[in-house]
């Protein structure tokens, strides 16, 4: 995901077609990550920040439901969640 979110700073342009595929495949790698593993949701949300700076945060628009809630966004585990508020906002 943190390389991604380089290329996308550099090759917009070129990306620009497959935003939504991106925007799909960060939801589901947030839903996907397990709750123990704090250090890996920190970067994809590092990622997902750097990703939504750009003009690309358009395609997210449809999931606003999903990344407003906090168990898809910090985890269910009790650590991920007081580790990674600071990061979530």
């Amino acid at each position: 995901m943190s390389f991604l979110a380089y290329i996308i700073r550099g090759y917009s342009p070129m990306l620009k077609p497959k935003q939504q595929v991106i925007a799909d495949a960060v939801i589901n790698l947030l839903h996907d990550c397990p709750s123990e593993a704090s250090a890996s949701r920190k970067e994809l949300l590092v990622a997902a920040r750097h990703i939504l700076t750009t003009d690309f945060r358009s395609a997210f628009v449809p999931y606003m439901d999903v990344m407003f809630n906090e168990d898809v966004l910090l985890g269910a585990g009790i650590t991920s969640r007081e580790m990674l508020r600071y990061v979530a906002l």
